[in-house]
């Protein structure tokens, strides 16, 4: 029933029309940017394709770990797909194919078409951690099912939300080298969002030896949450960052028609 759900709200995203206003972010340091003069020109488009990118990479990884079958990851590529197309229809439409440029309410558009297709990605990976036959098995001494559909590494298969934190800590690193490599982020920004992860690792050591599990790597709910809920702050953290270059850096005003 979750992964039905969710495969519907993929196929929704694809035929999904009309705009949302991006929500404002606080962002208090200005980032010195430094990119390639095309993406000085058009900003948004790069970021568009950075997303798109971000999100097959995904795709790919969820297909790789078995956290996402290919019959939906074939879904979610079709969204991809759908906003590439329509990129193309709109720089047409706007007379500047070769410029590829879009009007405000056209990137709108198709960023919140991507904000959709990333959260049902998101959510499909979650069906696995949290919904999935190794989540029952987590919090208590019992075996894992072997008869289960999904095939993870032995080890995961025993310690799934240790795997989770850990998948989240690699992709945030990843996510802040390439914002450095950008120059999205700044030297301090980078390092800021570096010392978190290391203080979620550290804690998650912690937690482990006051379990009495320091070897079979073990947490409880509430430790589960809390490393979670500092890595989702974290990552809005780098996000909001990269989006301050995007949305109010000095190449802004220049991109609209």
């Amino acid at each position: 029933m979750k992964r039905s759900a969710l495969v519907g709200a993929a196929l929704w995203v694809t035929g999904m029309v009309g705009g949302a206003w991006a929500q404002e972010t606080l962002v208090t340091e200005k980032i010195t940017p430094d990119v390639s003069t095309m993406e000085e020109n058009h900003p948004m488009i790069f970021e568009l394709r950075d997303r798109i990118q971000n999100q097959r990479d995904r795709i790919n990884r969820g297909v790789d770990d078995n956290t996402i079958t290919m019959e939906v990851a074939t879904t979610f590529r079709g969204v991809l797909e759908s906003v590439e197309k329509q990129m193309k229809i709109d720089y047409k439409s706007n007379g500047s194919e070769k410029l590829m440029k879009l009007t405000r309410d056209q990137f709108i558009t198709l960023n919140t078409l991507l904000d959709s297709n990333s959260k049902t990605i998101h959510e499909m990976k979650q069906t696995f951690y949290y919904y999935d036959p190794y989540f029952n098995h987590y919090y208590d001494d019992l075996t894992v099912s072997d008869a289960s559909s999904d095939r993870v590494p032995a080890l995961e298969e025993s310690h799934p939300m240790i795997f989770e934190l850990r998948d989240r800590i690699r992709n945030q690193r990843d996510r802040i080298d390439e914002g450095l490599k950008a120059k999205t982020l700044s030297e301090d920004q980078a390092a800021s969002c570096r010392e978190v992860l290391q203080s979620v690792e550290k804690k998650m050591g912690n937690d482990y030896k006051s379990n009495g599990q320091a070897k079979r790597m073990r947490l409880t709910r509430e430790q589960y949450l809390a490393c979670n809920t500092t890595l989702d702050t974290n990552s809005i953290a780098i996000h909001e960052g990269k989006q301050f270059f995007y949305f109010y850096g000095p190449y802004y005003n220049q991109y609209w028609f």
